[in-house]
């Protein structure tokens, strides 16, 4: 991993060294601030557990997510209904199935901010052949001359040095991207807000590692009255560390001659909250991507009353918002090359979201409960057909007005 001056987190930043792009910079005369994807890549995904268990929460939870098809009047339709787009979507490109083609879309927007999704259409009318999640760091905007905010054309180069580019019109592009106030075209990682977090989990993991090595023993100082010169100070530091120090020298009686002595160190109490610190950074991380920290069995994560009920609002406020939100792009994109109207959107099917079980039969069961409705309503909103005879309202036995119960009724009126 290459080793930066600055942060690696500070995610737009004018640094020729990581500028994959400058080819694009020389030819369209622009001022490109390069996109670190790779040491997001590097430091957020692949060395920091927290990130990758919170990613992987969003990959099987949109798996788990079927698709509808929700049309203008009301009604809804599977997605199998259109022939043309259900084999498209199931069958991305000839290497990716629907779930891998989801997967790599979900890790690059909850790394980056962006999955910039490609479809291969020669005919700007017609759906594509088939469609590929390109690398963010690879891609760039080129604005239009004659109009405020709008791309005329996406270039797309490889960072190894080759020759070869792509130019991508818009309509062959969709940019799936979270807001980023600072740049028009390209999206705001989600990891930025967690970035200290991230650091620091990244820090306690290396401390802790080259504590093991140690064999949990905190450094200490050798000392002695007598003075020593240089020469005898530098065979007793090679001596030492030969000897003494590193993971193979663990537990290693110490022989000191000369009046030498050896002083440990003890833990401070800032080294006690190690354990603490790591919580605490962990749970930064889930909040900064809406996962609860008890899915990830976190220490003292007692958010939820159960498991069951935060998986359940995993889903709920994060995960089939964060789907639709890729849906409703593609629809817009989509659907219309499919021959289906400009209105029709792709979403998810909540009711067959298994996840949300607990949530339905806490409905339902309020629904059941209720007089105010009639059985067929009740049965429209549980998501059943109706049935004969079930347009009347049904009341408890029980519950009598007052005067056929056989009390004494005030005379209220003093004219009767």
């Amino acid at each position: 991993t290459a080793i930066m001056s600055k942060k690696w987190w500070q995610f737009w930043k004018k640094d020729a060294t990581y500028n994959t792009l400058r080819l694009l910079v020389a030819q369209t005369g622009g001022n490109f601030t390069a996109y670190n994807f790779a040491v997001f890549v590097e430091e957020g995904y692949q060395r920091n557990p927290t990130v990758y268990a919170c990613v992987q929460e969003y990959v099987k939870a949109v798996h788990a997510c079927p698709i509808i098809i929700k049309r203008k009047d009301g009604s809804t339709m599977p997605l199998g209904a259109n022939k043309s787009l259900s084999k498209l979507l199931n069958q991305p490109n000839n290497t990716q199935s629907l779930a891998q083609f989801l997967e790599q879309a979900v890790i690059y927007y909850l790394i980056s901010g962006e999955a910039p999704i490609y479809g291969d259409s020669v005919i700007p009318n017609r759906l594509p052949q088939e469609l590929w999640v390109l690398r963010p760091d690879w891609l760039t905007a080129i604005e239009s001359q004659n109009q405020f905010a709008k791309v005329e054309k996406w270039m797309y180069t490889a960072s190894n040095g080759e020759a070869s580019q792509y130019d991508i019109p818009p309509s062959n592009m969709f940019m799936w991207c979270a807001q980023n106030p600072l740049n028009t075209y390209r999206g705001q990682s989600p990891l930025l807000p967690a970035a200290y977090a991230v650091d620091q989990l990244n820090a306690y993991a290396h401390s802790n590692k080259k504590l093991l090595d140690n064999d949990m023993q905190p450094a200490g100082s050798l000392s002695t009255d007598a003075n020593l010169d240089e020469s005898a100070f530098e065979r007793m530091r090679e001596q030492f560390g030969a000897e003494y120090a590193g993971v193979n020298n663990q537990r290693k009686p110490l022989i000191l001659e000369g009046g030498l002595k050896w002083t440990p160190f003890s833990f401070t109490m800032r080294d006690a909250e190690f354990i603490q610190g790591k919580v605490s950074a962990k749970r930064d991380i889930c909040e900064a991507l809406d996962v609860p920290s008890q899915l990830l069995g976190l220490d003292g994560s007692q958010t939820y009353a159960n498991y069951e009920q935060a998986r359940a609002s995993f889903y709920e406020d994060s995960v089939i918002p964060l789907y639709n939100n890729l849906l409703s792009g593609l629809s817009k994109w989509l659907l219309w090359r499919a021959g289906l109207s400009p209105d029709d959107i792709m979403c998810v099917d909540i009711d067959a979201v298994a996840a949300l079980e607990p949530r339905r039969a806490e409905r339902n069961t309020k629904l059941d409960t209720m007089q105010s409705i009639s059985t067929n309503e009740k049965r429209q909103a549980m998501g059943y057909e109706s049935v004969e005879g079930g347009d009347v309202l049904l009341v408890n036995s029980g519950l009598i007005p007052l005067e056929m119960a056989g009390a004494d009724i005030p005379n209220l009126n003093p004219m009767f």
